[in-house]
């Protein structure tokens, strides 16, 4: 089953990187048992490939705008949201935010 980019942007980072974690784990076991000859779905793999790739962009996101614009998760995010999840616009945002507040 495919997760939603939408339900991805609304978890926390933390449980992101757990969603990850466990998404992959499961990949590893499917391979597992697609390479023992169990009676398994091989195109499952090709989704939990496509929701690893999703997960690993929106943390790679998040990271990007944390490390550009100098600001927290909570921040970053909301950055993001405000620019529809474009990273360099969502820094440019952050940054400039952040140099106001201060």
């Amino acid at each position: 089953m495919a997760v939603k980019i939408k339900q991805l942007r609304e978890e926390s980072t933390d449980r992101l990187r757990e969603i990850l974690a466990e998404t992959q784990e499961n990949l590893f076991k499917h391979k597992m048992r697609i390479a023992t000859g169990e009676g398994v779905n091989p195109h499952e793999a090709r989704e939990m490939r496509t929701d690893i790739a999703r997960m690993k962009t929106l943390l790679r996101a998040i990271e990007f705008v944390v490390e550009r614009a100098g600001v927290d998760d909570a921040v970053a995010r909301a950055a993001l949201d405000a620019n529809s999840w474009v990273p360099g616009k969502a820094a440019a945002a952050a940054k400039a935010g952040a140099q106001t507040g201060s």
